[in-house]
């Protein structure tokens, strides 16, 4: 069972459509109604579609599906995909208690499913993206649409990709493998002045010595 620990918990049984998955993206969605929450509709009124969770405005998570069980936004992706809606209309931003409660549950997904933290790069891939990343309809949507709205795609491009690779582990080591050959080249560089500046001196204490 894979239970959010800061998610309010308003589960949604799996039925017989909803088999057992092992997710490797996390989509981003708009519920497009500013909806404070989605549990009545996802439980009765929306035809067996549902998300494994709801970020409120205020940053409160509501999880409606185990994460270890298939939920079905997200078109030929359900298979693999954890879908996350968020409150709001077409037209908006998420607001900063939306944002920091996304990262937290990026970071929980990647610690619980080993969801990569980088922007997914295929539609098939691993990794973190929105609902129209790949164009709609397209293989996450059978229908045109622009969820999550520009502003959140503005927002997805320039605060949680530039984030999401500051958790990169592999982006990380990287950093780190390059910070020490710099290091690792400074003190080079430190050693060989000194044997320079210990050779000159060595020179110019032979010609005082010859002359």
């Amino acid at each position: 069972m894979a239970v959010c620990p800061f998610a309010v918990q308003k589960l949604i049984p799996a039925g017989s459509n909803d088999p057992r998955i092992t997710p490797r993206v996390a989509i981003l969605h708009v519920d497009a109604g500013n909806a404070d929450s989605l549990y009545d509709y996802f439980k009765n009124r929306s035809g067996g579609i549902e998300s494994h969770f709801h970020v409120k405005r205020d940053g409160t998570i509501e999880q409606y599906r185990d994460t270890a069980f298939q939920a079905d936004a997200n078109y030929n992706a359900n298979d693999f995909a954890v879908s996350i809606e968020t409150q709001g209309y077409g037209a908006g931003e998420w607001t900063h208690a939306q944002l920091a409660a996304i990262k937290k549950l990026l970071l929980w997904l990647n610690r619980t499913h080993d969801i990569p933290l980088r922007k997914v790069q295929r539609w098939n891939g691993s990794g973190v993206g929105y609902h129209t990343l790949f164009g709609a309809p397209s293989q996450w949507t059978p229908v045109a649409k622009s969820c999550p709205g520009p502003d959140r795609i503005r927002q997805f491009n320039e605060a949680l990709v530039p984030w999401l690779r500051r958790q990169d582990p592999e982006r990380q080591a990287a950093r780190q493998e390059r910070r020490e050959r710099r290091r690792r080249l400074a003190r080079l560089r430190e050693l060989l002045t000194k044997v320079v500046k210990r050779a000159r001196n060595l020179r110019a204490r032979l010609r005082k010595a010859q002359g």
